[in-house]
């Protein structure tokens, strides 16, 4: 006869304990608190579902083949606790978070999209802004901005908006134009328009943009000299024609007088036969100087129909 194995005390401990654990293991379970569904969150806030069916946000509760997965609880996180205690305070709310806090929230789903000129980088960010400063949720608007002519950029931006009341702006007040017109929010891979500054300028004025066979090398936003197109002009006013951040010839001087680019005294005492009263230095430059973006008929961007209109000759230029 076989003598009886014994067992140690070490494994009957070990085997109390696994039987412990499987034994309350179901209660731990079921006593953790779980995240309530669409339908219990709709039974204290009920008409909320009907602001997210015109967007991307619509819960996929109510889709029956739905390829995304949003509920309630996918933006307002703690829904557990906010069910035994309704309470703002223990319920996750996009709108009142900031920086971080936000972007962490909304980036879940979506990738930040960087400013045109940040070069990847979103300058609100920095600022601690928050995603609903400018877009709303439950505005019920498939865009989610929070009004479509963007005019929520003017909240923070209150030096820009009175540039617009400017004696030459764009037309922002009007409502021919809005902020997001030329401000867009682009992913760091376009680099057309992420680098192109240009480029948003081309859009609306293509009359002006060229190609042309003599060019002014003022107007080119990638040129050492400076940055096209904002060189001369105040994208949102000015007290100067045009948008022109000088009037008349100071803005022509601002390169015109540095070497390489000057007016030589030679060369104002040749034109005083073409002023009226003598005094070239009086005269405008863009009398003559009319393509100022650029031609396709003179280096020197003058007018074709100079001389008719002056009634003199310009055969140094090979106008006659």
């Amino acid at each position: 006869m076989k003598p009886k194995r014994l067992i140690p005390a070490i494994a009957i401990y070990s085997l109390m304990v696994v039987g412990l654990v499987v034994i309350w293991t179901p209660s731990l379970v079921f006593s953790q608190a779980t995240e309530p569904d669409d339908a219990t969150c709709l039974g204290c806030h009920d008409g909320l579902d009907l602001t997210l069916r015109q967007t991307i946000h619509r819960l996929s509760s109510e889709v029956k083949s739905s390829k995304s997965a949003v509920a309630c609880v996918s933006c307002h996180s703690g829904g557990a606790a906010h069910i035994e205690n309704p309470s703002i305070e223990n319920i996750g709310n996009p709108a009142r978070m900031t920086g971080a806090d936000a972007l962490s929230q909304c980036s879940s789903c979506h990738v930040p999209h960087p400013e045109m000129n940040g070069f990847g980088a979103n300058g609100h960010n920095l600022l601690q802004t928050n995603c609903a400063s400018c877009h709303s949720v439950h505005a019920g608007k498939n865009s989610l901005l929070r009004d479509d002519q963007a005019r929520f950029c003017l909240d923070c931006h209150q030096s820009v908006a009175t540039q617009f009341i400017r004696r030459s702006a764009h037309p922002v007040r009007q409502n021919d134009v809005t902020c997001l017109s030329c401000h867009r929010m682009v992913q760091s891979t376009d680099t057309e328009m992420a680098y192109g500054l240009n480029k948003v300028c081309e859009d609306c004025h293509a009359d002006v943009t060229g190609p042309y066979l003599y060019d002014h090398e003022a107007v080119h936003g990638w040129s050492a000299e400076g940055s096209g197109c904002n060189d001369c002009h105040n994208p949102h006013g000015s007290e100067n024609d045009k948008l022109l951040r000088q009037p008349s010839n100071l803005m022509c001087k601002q390169c015109h007088t540095v070497p390489g680019h000057s007016l030589a005294p030679t060369t104002v005492a040749q034109h005083r036969a073409v002023a009226a009263d003598g005094d070239f230095s009086k005269m405008a430059c863009m009398t003559c100087h009319t393509d100022v973006h650029g031609s396709n008929d003179n280096d020197k961007l003058l007018d074709a129909d100079l001389t008719v209109r002056l009634g003199v000759g310009c055969s140094c230029h090979g106008l006659r």
